[in-house]
C-alpha cells in the first residue's frame, strides 16, 4: 500500500486531517485494509478492525471527491462484507 497517497487521501477527511503518516502505518498495520485503484492512483479506502473471532469494524472509509456518487463506496463495502475473512462475523 501507498502509504503517502493514502496519507494524502486520508488529509481530506475531518476526522483523520491531523493524523501523521507514522499513525497511519500504525492504523494499517493492526486491520484488515482494502484500497480502490484507478489505474494506480489511489481512489478510495476503509480498514476493518476486527478481533477475528465475533466481530469487525468498518473505520476510516473514504473515496475520493472526484469519484464519488458512482456508487463504489457502496461496492468497496459489499467486497468488505464479503471477504472470507469476514462473512462469519458479527459486522
Amino acid at each position: 500500500m501507498d502509504i503517502d497517497a493514502l496519507h494524502m487521501l486520508l488529509r481530506q477527511a475531518h476526522w483523520a486531517q491531523s493524523r501523521s503518516r507514522e499513525v497511519i502505518e500504525k492504523t494499517i498495520s493492526n486491520s484488515l485494509c482494502f484500497s480502490l485503484l484507478n489505474a494506480n492512483e489511489m481512489i478510495g479506502f476503509a480498514r476493518v478492525l476486527t478481533d477475528g473471532a465475533t466481530y469487525a469494524v468498518i473505520l476510516d472509509m473514504i473515496i475520493r471527491e472526484k469519484f464519488r456518487g458512482q456508487g463504489l463506496g457502496k461496492w468497496l463495502v459489499q467486497c468488505i462484507c464479503d471477504h472470507p475473512d469476514l462473512v462469519p462475523l458479527r459486522q
